[in-house]
């Protein structure tokens, strides 16, 4: 398990479509003076609540991977399957990449609004 996501509460926090990007974060409390943000890329399957509780980041089963390949039809690219064991079971998502930060931004702030910001701007050129 990720030494950095123990003993804390994870939500999805936010999802952009247009550029398959996926927040998962903890926000800090009185407990915790950092966010814990879990940042996906090229997500192209979610299977999640949007609040999750504690967490444990796994490996996909040979079933759930199967599974995961009928969903999409036949084919998962070059992404892998990465499963977020909760309480309330075992959640799927089909992605690129998967990078764990820590950060002491407001709980309004995301590390993916650079995401938004050079979409408007490549929008503004054309």
């Amino acid at each position: 398990m990720y030494a950095l996501i123990e003993n804390r509460r994870f939500q999805l926090w936010a999802y952009y479509v247009t550029h398959g990007t996926m927040l998962i974060r903890s926000p800090s409390d009185a407990h915790f003076e950092t966010n814990i943000d879990i940042i996906c890329s090229d997500v192209c399957y979610v299977a999640l609540p949007r609040h999750l509780g504690e967490i444990k980041i796994t490996d996909a089963s040979e079933d759930e991977i199967q599974k995961a390949t009928d969903i999409l039809g036949g084919n998962l690219y070059r992404n892998k399957v990465v499963v977020f064991e909760a309480s309330s079971g075992r959640h799927m998502v089909v992605l690129g990449t998967l990078r764990i930060t820590s950060n002491t931004d407001g709980i309004f702030l995301s590390p993916m609004d650079y995401v938004k910001r050079l979409s408007s701007e490549t929008a503004s050129k054309d």
